[in-house]
């Protein structure tokens, strides 16, 4: 518990394959903007906690 470093990396690598997969077309319903923001939402929130 507590792996701030380690979440906030996973969800950097969600973000960059969230934004190729909505360029690509794939998984297109499940995978919005909306997904990406929120995404963005959690790293930020992952990215104060390190701090």
């Amino acid at each position: 518990m507590g792996d701030y470093k380690g979440a906030a990396e996973a969800e950097e690598t969600a973000i960059v394959k969230a934004k190729e997969y909505l360029k690509a077309g794939k998984f297109a319903g499940f995978i919005l903007e909306d997904t990406v923001k929120e995404y963005e939402a959690e790293l930020a929130k992952y990215k104060e906690k390190i701090r």
